[in-house]
């Protein structure tokens, strides 16, 4: 866009054509001579980037406001709101980001616009627009695996530093719910005593659903049958209606809308501890990153699980030799039976 008080002076507005992953340079020759933003001549590029925004390739330019003929309503808009600043050096560049909307689907571009200048006077304006939605897709999903990460390594973190089993799941199930972006999260664990999963804690289910998913038996639901075979189970969609599922789980995914759903072990030196479930209201594929993210956590939990356990032992058996201890401590103070009797009676209710 040139001065029009400026005889002979050209100025350039250059885009960018994304076509088959190749850059092209479009360009139009704006003649001040003709009118601030009227049309000199136009390159092959920028016919090809005005048919990717559906607008049929016009057949002469000269003489054509350019402001008539590009493609968004918002890009003419934000060229016009600048260009007087520019021309008159209110402002030394301009720079902003727009999305344009095609059969192509939405684009972002990064709109770019400098003076031309000629020995210190402005002569005209030189405007860029490339093509930048593949960049900030990127960037978005660069983000989302770094804040993954983050969240994986806090949750290894406290898991590696924990002995509280409860402080464990309250802390890393949330945690996990949010990374992978589920609708809820169940983590069951085995009975030692019987043949059931009892629910040992849960992300994002309403205290008045917790009576509709109780204990499962570990030889008929799916969550026990992965406990069993150690293996995981996917079903990607239509939950409520797979026959591995109890019937009254079934209902419970009809009613409360949830239609995927995964369930992994809790495994720890090939021992299985209980299993996770996780669902989604709507259909997932788990990927295969997703599914490297529950199988990571799941051998972690599993492991602090094991832990636990064996601290909590470990614990017990220091509390039961160190009754010892203070029995025999006792006992050979006195030689009195009855004294002994008593003794011993007194450790054992501690």
């Amino acid at each position: 866009i040139g001065k029009q008080e400026d005889q002979g002076a050209l100025a350039y507005l250059f885009g960018q054509a994304v076509n088959g992953g190749h850059e092209r340079r479009c360009s139009v020759r704006l003649d001040p001579r003709q009118g601030v933003e009227n049309i000199l001549q136009v390159n092959r590029a920028f016919n090809d980037f005005m048919h990717a925004y559906d607008v049929h390739e016009i057949p002469e330019y000269d003489g054509l406001n350019i402001f008539d003929i590009l493609p968004d309503e918002s890009l003419k808009i934000l060229l016009q709101k600048v260009t007087e600043d520019l021309l008159n050096g209110t402002i030394r560049y301009f720079t902003d980001e727009i999305v344009l909307e095609s059969s192509r689907g939405k684009r972002m571009y990064q709109v770019t616009i400098n003076p031309l200048v000629i020995e210190k006077d402005i002569f005209g304006l030189v405007i860029s627009h490339n093509d930048i939605t593949e960049l900030r897709q990127t960037a978005s999903e660069l983000k989302k695996h770094s804040e993954k990460l983050l969240t994986l390594n806090s949750i290894a973190m406290m898991i590696q530093t924990s002995r509280s089993m409860n402080e464990i799941l309250e802390t890393a199930v949330p945690m996990l719910q949010k990374t992978i972006e589920a609708d809820a999260i169940v983590v069951y664990l085995k009975d030692e005593d019987s043949e059931n999963l009892h629910l040992a804690s849960h992300s994002q289910i309403d205290e008045s659903l917790l009576g509709q998913i109780p204990n499962l038996p570990l030889t008929t639901s799916a969550t026990g049958n992965v406990v069993k075979t150690h293996e995981p189970l996917f079903i990607q969609k239509k939950a409520y209606n797979d026959s591995r599922i109890l019937p009254a789980f079934r209902t419970f995914f009809k009613k409360t809308g949830i239609e995927a759903l995964g369930i992994i072990p809790l495994i720890s030196r090939e021992r299985v501890y209980g299993a996770i479930d996780i669902v989604y209201r709507t259909p997932n594929p788990f990927s295969e990153q997703l599914c490297q993210i529950l199988s990571l956590v799941s051998n972690q939990l599993g492991t602090a699980i094991e832990s636990v356990q064996l601290y909590n032992q470990l614990q017990k058996q220091v509390e039961q030799l160190s009754v010892l201890y203070q029995i025999s401590l006792q006992l050979t103070s006195t030689l009195e039976t009855e004294r002994i009797y008593e003794i011993i009676a007194q450790q054992l209710q501690h």
